[in-house]
């Protein structure tokens, strides 16, 4: 909320208050059955929300402007940058892992280090590492090829962008262009003015009744 307060002008966004509040959830996924104390959880949780509106205010612009890459669902500032944050997190988390900490559920959460002759914590933390590179190689490639078959011609490529008019029936009074920036909260305001002026006909209507 604060961050949200600061970077808006003084004013809350209301996408901003949405996703910081869930984004916790999503970075303390990596981390759940880790033994991380109600400090660890806040930490997590308020980095992970000010990451969210770090993204929504700065990261989604620049993206569009520089590659042209609309995240029209959030889904970089809401599951995105919070989960790798999460994933970072983890690597922390066990390498600080110890039988001190767990007692016996060190053997529930890594069964490997809690072996005799098992791996170190520090040999565990290199795994969440590894895991954690794996997951965004296979998040990129994957995003990539999904990116490429859906710009192939076998797909009819709406020519306008952001409209549900393309393929469903949508009230008149949508504005396919509100998305793009062309058309702005401003003009919107006006152009429903001009459309319905029914408080400037009651105002004609009582000024007559007066005179």
């Amino acid at each position: 909320f604060v961050a949200s307060k600061h970077l808006r002008n003084g004013k809350f966004e209301m996408e901003d208050l949405q996703n910081a509040t869930l984004a916790g959830g999503v970075a303390i996924g990596a981390l759940g059955d880790m033994n991380i104390a109600p400090w660890g959880a806040l930490m997590v949780g308020l980095v992970s929300g000010l990451i969210s509106v770090f993204g929504y205010r700065f990261v989604s612009p620049w993206l569009e402007r520089k590659i042209n890459l609309f995240d029209t669902c959030g889904i970089h500032n809401l599951h995105g940058m919070p989960a790798v944050f999460g994933g970072i997190c983890s690597i922390f988390f066990a390498a600080a892992a110890t039988e001190e900490s767990y007692g016996q559920g060190l053997e529930y959460v890594f069964p490997e280090v809690a072996k005799t002759d098992g791996r170190s914590a520090g040999a565990q933390a290199m795994a969440q590492l590894f895991a954690l590179v794996i997951t965004l190689a296979l998040a990129i490639v994957g995003g990539l090829l999904t990116g490429w078959v859906a710009k192939m011609k076998f797909f009819d490529q709406p020519e306008t962008l952001f409209s549900d008019e393309v393929d469903f029936n949508v009230p008149e009074e949508e504005i396919p262009d509100y998305f793009s920036g062309s058309v702005t909260k401003e003009t919107e305001m006006t152009e429903i003015e001009v459309e319905n002026p029914v408080n400037d006909t009651k105002e004609e209507e009582a000024v007559e009744e007066t005179v």
